[in-house]
């Protein structure tokens, strides 16, 4: 499952798509909420959590967001992440992902886990993309 935004009037190619699996969509919602609460009101934020069309309409507020968005990128490093109540294990398997943590696996301070809300600065550079581009967006 996954977060299909969709630019209201893509200015280029950039502008038109952004999709962000769930386990990125919480931290980047976290952060649109953090930065952009001023922006966007409360009943569209709301929206914008689940997939019903919720979204800004205008490209000033998109375009504003993504400044407030590079700006936080240069002062934070290894993208973001939230506490959802569900971790993974920072070692990754043999297949090459990361399995879900167990309660006791968490508890254990010998044992090292991350919440499974988390998105890559990659991630977060392409949707500040998006913003500038996208006209207003609506998520799916």
């Amino acid at each position: 499952m996954g977060m299909d935004l969709e630019g209201r009037h893509a200015l280029n190619e950039s502008g038109v798509y952004f999709r962000a699996n769930i386990w990125a969509w919480r931290p980047i919602h976290d952060l649109i909420c953090k930065l952009g609460s001023d922006l966007i009101s409360n009943t569209v934020l709301i929206r914008m959590n689940g997939n019903g069309g919720g979204g800004p309409k205008s490209s000033d507020v998109c375009r504003t967001l993504a400044d407030r968005f590079s700006i936080w990128l240069e002062h934070n490093i290894d993208g973001h992440s939230v506490d959802g109540g569900c971790y993974v294990l920072v070692a990754k398997s043999s297949h090459g992902g990361q399995p879900f943590a167990t309660s006791e696996q968490v508890a254990d301070p010998n044992i090292k886990t991350e919440s499974a809300y988390k998105v890559c600065d990659d991630h977060l550079q392409e949707f500040v993309s998006f913003l500038r581009n996208c006209g207003g967006f609506q998520v799916f």
